[in-house]
């Protein structure tokens, strides 16, 4: 019986090439696909959630456009925006603000330090992210 499917099966491909061949590619490109969606989107899902809360967290951030396109977007806001939304709005419960440094130059006991992608921030980041420290000795 089974031989019977797989020889009407094999005729049907064998007859229609062209049909067959663009079928089983469009199954093939789809199956291989699939798998890498869902990693891309597990990913993306997964960004940030390991802070406790991570639903309760939000980003305030200053997208610049020009011409109806963005032309520049940061993690930095203006320094009123936090005491601001703690004032206007009572479910803020902590805010913690980012200042950009912008390649300075850090020193630490005596000896300086050129840092490139860092930022200056509020006390208040320890209460809103959990993150935790390295100890050293």
């Amino acid at each position: 019986m089974w031989h019977n499917y797989v020889t009407v099966a094999l005729r049907t491909l064998y007859r229609n090439r062209v049909s067959s061949a663009i079928n089983i590619l469009g199954l093939a490109v789809g199956m291989a696909a699939s798998p890498l969606i869902l990693q891309y989107v597990s990913f993306e899902r997964s960004y940030d959630a390991f802070h406790p809360g991570a639903g309760d967290i939000y980003r305030i951030q200053p997208d610049y456009y020009q011409q109806g396109k963005l032309a520049y977007r940061s993690a930095t806001s203006y320094p009123a925006i936090a005491p601001a939304l703690e004032k206007e709005f009572p479910e803020v419960e902590e805010t913690a603000r980012l200042l950009d440094m912008s390649s300075d130059v850090v020193t630490y006991d005596r000896v300086q330090y050129r840092e490139d992608n860092s930022y200056f921030t509020d006390n208040s980041v320890l209460a809103v992210f959990h993150l935790p420290f390295v100890k050293g000795y």
